[in-house]
């Protein structure tokens, strides 16, 4: 089980952070994500990279994987990877000279991205390199995630908290519930699994992806699981953190259905704690849904804005449109052919 949190009136953590100096992040928008272990383990080595050099020095990557969906070649977010994005070396020009220089190097990676029938990603908070992207006609779209501000103590966090999340940890505290650390990758997915198949629920991360990255993380020191255990000893919720130099990210989550409603709160206040004591930051992973932003605004965080750029072509459009229509009941397209005359679909 590991060594249990200390509970004081502000649920101080005694676990010290796993601190690591592995990860390089020569620039702001490279992120744990863009390391090329991790893109191995969660595409099982499948990725490409477009890549600018000048005078032979690497000047921008951009990293991006090639799948297939309704018989057409798709470029998304690999699976678990919360952002990527163009990375680009630093200038130390004027800021005019600077822009151009940055929106030239994004153009020619731009240059170099696969001509599938859909291309997406979601990029880093630090990446604000859209511009091109537009020109090039990439519909450009602002998603949102909490984050902890720089150089908050625990104290500051605490207080910066609702009433209602703190006193759901209290609570959790109270009842006997400890965070601890699961030092195994595999005690982490085998519970994760479990409780997928309690409620009759698929890995959408796939079993393997997720026992890669997991085992990556926790081996090369950047990435963790917390497990919430009761009194008895039993595992009730967990969660599983990974990091760079300046961010942990909440990355995955899950739970018994009859847990303590604090459990993964306690976990989440514990990965903040560990976050402040390593001088990083703590992004508590997007808002998906207004009931998750609801939860997570309790913690206090401060909503970042970070950019995604797609592009559909027309031809994936109608593939998806004819293969999903053929899957819709017969009796609900011989109506729709009455009114339309239109021929039958013929899926893709």
């Amino acid at each position: 089980m590991g060594v249990p949190i200390k509970t004081l009136d502000i649920v101080e953590s005694s676990l010290l952070p796993v601190q690591s100096g592995k990860i390089l992040k020569p620039y702001p928008a490279f992120s744990v994500f863009h390391e090329p272990w991790w893109l191995d383990a969660v595409t099982d080595g499948n990725w490409h990279q477009a890549e600018v050099r000048q005078g032979g020095t690497v000047v921008g990557t951009m990293p991006y994987i090639i799948d297939q969906r309704f018989g057409c070649d798709i470029s998304m977010m690999p699976l678990m990877t919360r952002t990527l994005g163009p990375v680009i070396k630093p200038g130390s020009g004027k800021p005019a000279s600077e822009f151009r220089r940055r929106t030239e190097i994004v153009e020619q990676l731009i240059s170099q991205l696969p001509k599938a029938s859909v291309f997406e990603q979601r990029f880093d908070p630090a990446i604000s390199d859209v511009l091109k992207f537009q020109e090039a006609g990439f519909a450009c779209s602002v998603e949102y995630t909490f984050r902890t501000q720089p150089g908050q103590s625990a104290a500051d966090m605490w207080s910066s908290m609702l009433d209602k999340t703190r006193n759901l940890i209290r609570s959790a505290t109270k009842e006997g519930l400890t965070a601890c650390r699961i030092d195994d990758a595999d005690t982490f997915c085998d519970f994760y699994e479990s409780m997928l198949q309690d409620r009759g629920r698929q890995n959408l991360y796939t079993t393997k992806a997720m026992q890669r990255a997991c085992r990556e993380a926790l081996r090369r020191d950047t990435g963790t699981a917390l497990g919430a255990y009761d009194a008895a000893g039993v595992l009730q919720a967990a969660i599983f953190l990974v990091w760079d130099k300046s961010t942990s990210y909440y990355l995955l989550t899950t739970r018994q259905p009859k847990a303590h409603s604090g459990a993964v709160s306690l976990l989440l206040w514990q990965g903040m704690q560990d976050a402040a004591a390593a001088g990083r930051v703590f992004d508590f992973d997007g808002v998906a849904t207004p009931g998750i932003a609801k939860f997570l605004s309790g913690f206090g965080g401060t909503l970042q804005s970070r950019m995604t750029v797609s592009r559909t072509a027309m031809t994936f459009r109608v593939r998806r449109f004819l293969t999903e229509r053929a899957h819709v009941p017969a009796l609900v397209w011989q109506g729709a052919r009455k009114r339309s005359r239109s021929a039958e679909p013929v899926a893709a």
